[in-house]
C-alpha cells in the first residue's frame, strides 16, 4: 500500500510541474533517461517490489509524456480561443498524423487485443510525441543551451561509468544492484549485468546505466554527433577542446559496446558532417566561417585518426578475440535470417499485420512464440503498416534530416545550430542503425534525440532572437 501511495504522490507531482513548468519537466525527464534503467533496476532489486509494482515503477517515462501531451494540447487550445498560436505545421508533421491513423485503421484486419495496440503504438509513435512537444514548447535560445547541457551532464555520468566498467570494475558487478548473469534477457526479466559474446569472458559487452549493449551504442553515437558539432560552433577554443575531450572519453565504451550498426551510424553521421562542411566551404549562397570550419575539418580527421589507431592497437593485442567479435558467425546469420524473414512478411502481406505485430511490442504484447522479430526498425514498420507504412516512415526521416540542415544556415544563435546539426547528424546515425537493429525502440535515444530535435526546428512566425555562446 504504501509503494501505491508513494507513486501515486510522485505521479500527481510530475503532472503539476509538467502542467506548470513544462521545460523544467522536460529537462528533469531528459537527465534522468540514460539513468532510468539503472534506477528502476536498483529500485526493484533494494524493496523487492513484485511484477505488477516493477511494470507501474517503469512506466514513469510514459507518465511524464503524457503529463507533457496535456499541458501541450492545453497551451494549444488556449493560443486558439486567445487567436494567437505561432505553431505552423510543415507539411510532414501531416505525413506522421496519415501515419497514425493508418496505424490504427490496421486494428481492423490486425490484433484487437488492447495490449498490443498500446504495445506498438508505444514503441511506433512515442518518440514522435516527444517532437511534437518540443514543437508546441517553443522555448527561446537561451533555454535550448540549457537543455543541451543537460543532456551532456547525464551522458557523462553514462560514459564514465561505462569506463570503469571497461578498466576496474568487474563483468559482473551490476549484480549487486539486481540485475543477472544470463545468456539471454526475456521480456520482464532481470536486466543482465553484462552480454557475453563468443568464447570468453575477454569479450563481455558493456551496458552501463542503459538497458543493454545496442542501446548504449545508439546512445553513445547520438552524443558523439552533438559533440562534433560543439566543436564546429562555437568560438572559444576551451570549449572545442573539452568537447574533443569528451568525445575521445566515448570512444572506449562505445567500442566495448561491440555494437557493428552503432559503429557504422556513428561513420556515415561524420561522413555527413564532412560532406556538410565541403558544400558550406564552397557555397556561394552565404559566406561560411571558413577558418572555424578548417578546425572542425582538421579536429574530425584527427579524431578519425585516433579511433583508427585504437582500433588497430586493440587488433595487435588479440587479432583473434577481435576477429571473433567481429564476425560473430551466430548474431550475423540470425540476423540475415530474421530480416528474410521480415521481407517475406512485408510481401505475402502488403498492408501490414497490424499495430504491434512486429519489433520489441510483439515481444512484450505476444511472447516469445510469437514474437515476430525483423531486426530493422523500417521492416518492422513494413510488417505492421504494410508498404505503404514503411514508406511513409522512410519519407518523414528523411525530411526531418533534410528540414534540420536546411533551417541551420537561417540561424544565428549557436546553440540552436548545434542542436538542429546534432539532430541531423544523429538522426542519420540512428537510421543506419535501425536498418540493423529496432533500434528506435531504443526509449532513450529515441527520445532525447526527438525530444531535442522539436524544440530546435523552427515553428515561430516571429524572428528568432539572436543569441551569442
Amino acid at each position: 500500500m504504501v509503494f501505491y501511495i508513494i507513486i501515486a504522490l510522485v505521479a500527481i507531482g510530475f503532472l503539476v510541474l509538467a502542467l506548470k513548468k513544462p521545460f523544467l519537466a522536460l529537462l528533469i525527464f531528459l537527465f534522468l533517461l540514460p539513468l532510468n534503467a539503472f534506477l528502476t533496476t536498483y529500485i526493484v532489486h533494494l524493496f523487492n517490489l513484485e511484477s505488477t509494482q516493477r511494470l507501474i515503477l517503469t512506466l514513469w517515462k510514459e507518465w511524464i509524456v503524457l503529463a507533457l501531451l496535456i499541458w501541450a494540447m492545453g497551451h494549444l487550445i488556449k493560443e486558439k480561443l486567445a487567436k494567437q498560436s505561432s505553431l505552423k505545421l510543415f507539411w510532414f508533421d501531416y505525413l506522421i498524423f496519415g501515419l497514425f491513423v493508418l496505424a490504427l485503421l490496421t486494428i481492423i484486419w490486425g490484433s484487437k487485443n488492447p495490449k498490443v495496440i498500446i504495445f506498438g503504438l508505444r514503441y511506433d509513435f512515442e518518440f514522435f510525441a516527444l517532437y511534437f512537444i518540443g514543437r508546441i514548447m517553443r522555448p527561446e535560445p537561451k533555454k535550448l543551451k540549457i537543455a543541451l547541457l543537460t543532456v551532456l551532464a547525464s551522458s557523462l555520468i553514462v560514459a564514465l561509468f561505462a569506463i570503469l566498467q571497461v578498466t576496474i570494475l568487474p563483468w559482473d558487478f551490476l549484480n549487486r544492484f539486481g540485475y543477472t548473469y544470463a545468456l539471454e534477457w526475456v521480456p520482464g526479466a532481470d536486466l543482465q549485468s553484462s552480454q557475453i559474446v563468443g568464447s570468453t569472458r575477454d569479450l563481455s559487452r558493456i551496458l552501463s546505466t542503459l538497458s543493454g549493449p545496442n542501446q548504449l551504442g545508439s546512445y553513445l553515437a547520438l552524443i558523439s554527433c552533438s559533440l562534433l558539432c560543439i566543436i564546429l560552433f562555437v568560438r572559444k577554443n576551451i570549449y572545442k577542446l573539452g568537447a574533443g575531450v569528451y568525445f575521445l572519453l566515448i570512444l572506449l565504451p562505445l567500442y566495448r559496446t561491440y555494437s557493428r550498426s552503432a559503429w557504422l551510424g556513428l561513420a556515415v553521421a561524420v561522413l555527413a558532417l564532412m560532406i556538410y562542411l565541403l558544400v558550406r566551404l564552397f557555397s556561394k549562397k552565404k559566406e561560411a566561417p571558413k577558418s572555424n570550419f578548417y578546425i572542425t575539418m582538421m579536429a574530425i580527421v584527427f579524431l578519425v585518426v585516433i579511433a583508427i589507431l585504437g582500433y588497430v592497437y586493440f587488433n595487435s593485442v588479440n587479432s583473434g578475440l577481435l576477429k571473433e567479435m567481429i564476425n560473430r558467425g551466430f548474431s550475423t546469420s540470425g540476423h540475415i535470417e530474421a530480416m528474410k524473414r521480415g521481407v517475406e512478411l512485408i510481401k505475402d502481406h502488403p498492408f501490414g499485420l497490424g499495430i504491434g505485430s512486429a519489433g520489441p511490442a510483439s515481444q512484450w504484447s505476444m511472447g516469445l512464440t510469437n514474437e515476430i522479430i525483423t531486426e530493422s526498425n523500417f521492416l518492422q514498420f513494413g510488417v505492421e503498416m504494410g508498404i505503404l507504412g514503411m514508406l511513409g516512415f522512410i519519407v518523414i526521416i528523411i525530411t526531418l534530416i533534410v528540414k534540420a540542415f536546411r533551417q541551420i544556415a537561417q540561424k544565428e544563435d549557436i546553440a540552436t545550430k548545434i542542436l538542429l546539426l546534432g539532430s541531423a547528424l544523429g538522426l542519420i546515425a540512428l537510421s543506419v542503425n535501425s536498418l540493423f537493429l529496432h533500434s528506435f525502440a531504443d526509449t532513450v535515444t529515441s527520445f532525447t534525440l526527438f525530444a531535442l530535435l522539436g524544440i530546435a526546428i523552427n515553428n515561430r512566425k516571429n524572428i528568432d532572437v539572436i543569441q551569442r555562446v
